[in-house]
């Protein structure tokens, strides 16, 4: 079978919906054309949990497609918890306890293990948000093109729904190594999600790139929780079956 036979059977109208959905209504938030977070204050800190909105927009995608539109065909290969509920929770709660252990510094003068639980969990919420989309929806409503494709195909429109190309204080290299690491991102978080089915395993490898990129805090503080991280999920990873 040939790759135009294959495009045949993507329901491509149901991805340019989704599609469309995701950087529509995530972009005012992406691109800081108005701030709830202004708007609205919330005590202890609790207004850091409105970054997620950043990423309402692959969910929000999922959500219409899958049950508005009563998508008959099954592109939820990957559900919330997959093969294995207690392997899927534990791959997602190592990040928040770890850095809740630890603390992340802040100036708003909030204690600093309080607010590594605070940051932590909101960026575990903006992970789910995007894996819905990204992994629960796109890569299964793509699974009938050859796999190397759907890769690429996925980090390109993921790259372009960040809309940093519109940032002009981005350079051609920073753009590119940001487009690579999608590419991998893609690659892996496909393979963990063929293995486990489990949406929150992929939200929490996909933490992993917010911890890198965006976390306040020591950079070493990021490591140690990085390699702590990675050692748990290589632990879950082996210790699960391969389902088909």
């Amino acid at each position: 079978m040939n790759p135009n036979q294959f495009a045949q059977r993507v329901s491509w109208t149901q991805v340019i919906i989704f599609y469309l959905i995701a950087v529509l209504l995530s972009a005012p938030f992406r691109l800081n054309l108005f701030s709830v977070s202004e708007m609205v204050q919330l005590p202890e800190g609790l207004n850091i949990y409105f970054s997620t909105l950043k990423a309402i927009g692959p969910v929000a995608g999922y959500l219409i497609v899958r049950y508005i539109f009563r998508n008959t065909r099954d592109t939820t290969v990957s559900t919330f918890f997959g093969d294995d509920s207690v392997r899927s929770v534990a791959a997602l709660a190592i990040i928040p306890i770890t850095m809740t252990a630890l603390g992340v510094s802040n100036t708003s003068g909030l204690n600093a293990h309080y607010y590594g639980f605070i940051y932590s969990t909101m960026f575990v919420v903006y992970a789910l948000f995007e894996e819905y989309g990204w992994r629960g929806y796109l890569q299964n409503a793509l699974r009938p093109l050859p796999e190397h494709i759907r890769i690429i195909l996925i980090a390109v429109l993921w790259f372009l729904w960040h809309l940093n190309f519109l940032y002009q204080d981005m350079t051609a290299l920073q753009h590119a190594i940001h487009f690579a690491f999608l590419v991998l991102g893609s690659w892996g978080l496909l393979k963990i999600t063929d293995r486990t089915h489990s949406i929150a395993f992929a939200g929490a490898v996909h933490l992993s790139f917010n911890l890198l990129t965006e976390v306040n805090g020591e950079f070493n503080k990021r490591l140690l929780v990085l390699g702590i991280s990675v050692v748990v999920w290589i632990l879950l990873l082996r210790t699960q079956k391969k389902t088909a």
